[in-house]
C-alpha cells in the first residue's frame, strides 16, 4: 500500500470516527450530551495558545495510559 493511499484511509477513518463520536455525544439519550455543548462553547473561546497547550497535555495523557496498559 502507499503512504497517499494509506494517509487518504487513515484520513477517512478519521473522519467517520469523528461523525460516530459526535452522534453519540450529541444523542438524546446520552446523558452527558449537554457538557460537551458547553464543553465546546468554551473550547472555542480560549485562545490559539491555551488551546495547544490543552492538546498537548491531552496527548501527554494518552501516551501515559497506553506506557500503563
Amino acid at each position: 500500500m502507499t503512504k497517499v493511499k494509506s494517509y487518504k484511509q487513515q484520513k477517512e477513518l478519521d473522519d467517520l470516527m469523528h461523525k460516530y463520536v459526535a452522534t453519540i455525544l450529541l444523542s438524546d439519550t446520552n446523558k452527558t450530551g449537554g457538557f460537551v455543548g458547553v464543553d465546546a462553547a468554551t473550547y472555542k473561546k480560549l485562545s490559539d495558545e491555551q488551546k495547544k497547550r490543552l492538546e498537548s497535555a491531552a496527548f501527554d495523557t494518552i501516551l501515559w495510559r497506553l506506557d500503563s496498559e
